[in-house]
């Protein structure tokens, strides 16, 4: 018997064994009782709208007696209050990891779908990563939470049709990771990012997966709308300088970076998630400090309306991607309300509009802002954490 059949043949025997290890494992951890823990999840770790309850629930962990234990993607440092377990680290990470799926109480995650109840009496949160504007084809997994977060009323019978799930399930309570819009204070000085007359913040939906395995409709040279030649980078940065202006560059955390990086020039500043976990800053602290916004088809989009401020929407691929793609609306137009950009020059007049103070689409804007966004005040975080506080005391009904 040669070697590759030998090590087949005992790689066959060592997963059979280890699966009916962890079969036997898993039956004998289901006859304990749960135990009072809430495991976290968000991506990146220690971030968005898990980030945000959190440290709510960290403040009042005196009223519920709950240890906060959060799942991550590899080693860290766990937050104050708070412990972590490396779903991917070595054989005690993960058998730490196995015995908590199955023993822990609450799961609240925002990201990622695998924090789901495996035992009755379990309860499992999904807060989300933004309420949607497209179609996410593949994506129907919000079916396997006992609850999940709805930006507004209005908005719920579309997240229940777009993920196939039950609309008892979602809860509209304000989204946690807003409550950081309200307080940008010092945001701008920790990242160094004064003495500009204007800051706009770029977030764009990713075009080219930092996996290469997706591209989503069209691709320019450096993978973000609008901008397709290296004469189109020099004249927007000649703008921004004109205006003393300065224009970060947010991408998505999928996006394939190193077609980004070309854009660092002097009054385009490229922002990596790297340097707001080292200065601290929560990225919608820094997006409540600047003075306007270019997204497309991100849900940022019915997030930063609440700051009452001009949001510029790139729409240069918006025909392909409304017939490929698709949104989640018979006639996205009606929702979309910001300053129409389809061209570079469009870009430098909406450059131009902001410099002049102008603002004429804010009733537009703020009208739908009302339809989107139930809670426009910083007291989301508190709102959810009272819920989950209430399920752990038995107030209300788990799943």
């Amino acid at each position: 018997m040669n070697c590759k059949i030998m090590k087949k043949y005992l790689t066959k025997i060592y997963q059979k064994v280890a699966g009916l290890f962890c079969l036997a494992a898993d039956k004998i951890l289901r006859l304990f009782p749960l135990r009072k823990i809430i495991l976290l999840e968000s991506y990146p770790d220690f971030t968005d709208n898990t980030m945000a309850l959190y440290q709510y629930l960290v403040e009042k962990r005196r009223d519920y007696g709950y240890r906060l234990v959060w799942v991550t993607e590899q080693r860290q440092k766990a937050p104050s209050g708070s412990v972590c377990v490396n779903k991917r680290g070595g054989l005690r990470e993960r058998q730490r990891w196995f015995i908590l799926q199955r023993t822990a109480k609450v799961f609240v995650s925002c990201n990622r779908f695998y924090l789901t109840t495996l035992r009755s009496g379990q309860v499992s949160l999904f807060l989300t990563h933004g309420s949607p504007l497209k179609t996410s084809p593949g994506y129907k997994y919000f079916n396997r939470f006992d609850y999940v977060l709805s930006q507004s009323k209005w908005l719920t019978p579309y997240v229940a049709e777009e993920n196939q799930m039950d609309i008892t399930r979602l809860l509209t309570l304000g989204i946690p990771r807003n409550d950081d819009l309200y307080h940008p204070e010092q945001a701008l000085s920790k990242l160094n990012l004064l003495g500009y007359t204007k800051i706009i913040a770029w977030l764009p939906t990713y075009r080219q997966h930092r996996k290469g395995n997706r591209h989503d409709m069209k691709v320019s040279n450096f993978g973000i709308p609008l901008l397709s030649s290296e004469e189109d980078v020099i004249r927007l940065n000649e703008r921004l300088a004109e205006k003393n202006m300065l224009l970060v560059l947010k991408p998505h955390p999928a996006q394939d970076l190193r077609v980004v990086r070309a854009l660092a020039v002097s009054n385009i500043f490229f922002l990596e998630n790297a340097a707001l976990e080292q200065k601290r800053v929560p990225l919608y602290a820094f997006l409540g400090a600047v003075d306007a916004m270019l997204t497309d088809y991100s849900s940022v989009y019915y997030d930063y309306l609440l700051c009452n401020k001009p949001i510029g929407l790139t729409l240069d691929d918006y025909d392909v991607y409304k017939s490929k793609r698709g949104f989640v609306y018979p006639d996205p137009d009606t929702v979309l309300k910001g300053y129409r950009l389809y061209t570079v020059n469009d870009l430098l007049r909406f450059i131009d509009m902001l410099a002049n103070d102008a603002h004429p689409l804010r009733e537009e804007q703020n009208a739908i802002c009302r339809l989107t966004n139930d809670y426009q005040d910083d007291r989301s975080s508190q709102r959810v954490g009272e819920f989950v506080i209430q399920l752990l005391q038995g107030k209300r009904n788990a799943g």
